[in-house]
């Protein structure tokens, strides 16, 4: 009874007009137990009294009311009425709404999903209906998805603003397909968390070390955090150079940022004289390096705080994202740029991708990289839509080069006599 009296089926919008003057307290009561109402449903009327005359004026009111309340303007309301007639679906189900419903229907496929949803279809002015909701005929289908998803917004309140005025079969499936294969929602869609990948315990200490360079009142300290006992070590290095932070430490596998302290030759070739193996992380993703990363000036938070992998996930909803192949065409978050991927890089969740700008690769972790989708229209069931080709750039444009941070890098205009 809380129901709108516009969402009900049309038997029961009328079973309900007739108690909009009461209150009733609806209870189930089974069949074999109503006696009275099972004895006079066999002893019904032959003509129709006053009361379902009353009853006909206040449905035919509704109708109206129904019609004037739908956000669509007369042209575009006469539109759809012609295609609903020539459409053969909507024939169809117009001719049974008329007639009479089969019991069953397993030979049509397409008219099957008509015939469950039989009972919520009316004809209204002569136009099709499901419940308050115009059934839109199969070659509108593609502009009504379009004009749903013209403001780019998501799954469900695309869903929300088409169950307020138009339906058609599978229509939920064709918006989750459209909003899914959207570049412009692709591009600015937030990443998903991933799991997080923690750090083995080495067997003995030293074995994997990380390192890092912080700030602290205008001195730079170096810090040195072993995997094993998670004890930190501080070293204040008066210059910044390559060669000063190289102190020899006696360790297998030393973990860095990509600075160009740690980037330099000094400290390659540091690493082979010592004979330890140099792992970098994924550039401006500290999170990858974070032994080090942890650790600030006050020494707080020796150990890391360990939790199950499963609660965690839980709690930020974390997902494991789909790895990139060569070749796939992708979106640098942080560059504002689209690029291409080279290959997959030796560290987890890392890649090596190439902007049209640029012909060195980068690198970039896996969560500064979101995957773009084909450009490719969405379909509605058997009808298919060419495809219509962007605006391509003028060939007299000239070639501009752009900065790291995006912006247009132009030659000056030089006055030549």
């Amino acid at each position: 009874m809380s129901k709108e009296l516009s969402k009900l089926p049309p038997r029961i919008q009328r079973f309900r007009l007739r108690l909009t003057r009461f209150s009733p307290e609806v209870k189930h009561v089974s069949g074999k137990s109503q006696i009275t109402a099972d004895t006079l449903s066999r002893a019904s009327t032959r003509g129709p009294c006053k009361t379902d005359l009353d009853l006909y004026d206040d449905v035919l009111a509704l109708s109206d009311q129904t019609i004037k309340s739908l956000p669509v303007t007369p042209g575009r309301l006469m539109e759809i009425i012609t295609k609903q007639k020539a459409d053969p679906e909507i024939l169809e189900v117009r001719r049974f709404c008329t007639t009479r419903w089969p019991a069953y229907m397993p030979e049509n496929t397409l008219l099957k999903q008509y015939w469950t949803n039989q009972q919520h279809f009316t004809i209204v002015n002569d136009l099709l209906l499901y419940n308050d909701r115009i059934v839109i005929p199969r070659d509108l289908r593609l502009d009504i998805l379009n004009r749903l998803h013209e403001s780019h917004l998501g799954i469900n309140k695309c869903k929300a603003l088409a169950q307020t005025s138009v339906w058609w079969p599978n229509i939920s499936s064709q918006i989750e397909d459209m909003v899914r294969k959207c570049q412009t929602c692709a591009k600015l869609r937030p990443e998903v968390r991933e799991p997080l990948l923690p750090s083995s315990i080495p067997e003995r200490p030293w074995i994997r070390v990380a390192m890092d360079l912080f700030d602290y009142k205008g001195n730079t300290y170096l810090v040195v955090t072993d995997y094993y006992s998670r004890k930190p070590f501080f070293f204040m290095c008066h210059q910044q150079t390559q060669v000063h932070i190289c102190h020899p430490w006696h360790t297998d596998n030393v973990i860095s940022d990509n600075g160009p302290q740690f980037a330099s030759t000094e400290f390659r070739k540091f690493a082979q004289e010592w004979g330890f193996v140099h792992t970098t992380s994924s550039p401006r993703y500290p999170q990858s390096n974070g032994a080090a990363e942890r650790v600030d000036i006050h020494g707080k938070e020796n150990r890391y705080k360990e939790s199950q992998q499963q609660n965690f996930n839980q709690r930020h909803r974390a997902k494991e994202l789909p790895e990139l192949d060569p070749g796939d065409t992708i979106y640098i978050k942080d560059l504002k740029r689209e690029a291409v991927v080279v290959e997959q890089h030796h560290s987890p969740r890392s890649y090596l991708v190439r902007t049209s700008q640029q012909t060195t690769p980068l690198r970039r972790n896996r969560r500064h990289l979101v995957a773009t989708p084909r450009e490719q229209p969405p379909t509605t069931e058997r009808d298919e839509t060419p495809t219509i080709p962007r605006n391509t750039p003028s060939p007299n444009r000239p070639d501009y080069h752009t900065s790291k941070c995006g912006r247009t890098i132009r030659p000056p205009d030089r006055l030549d006599l």
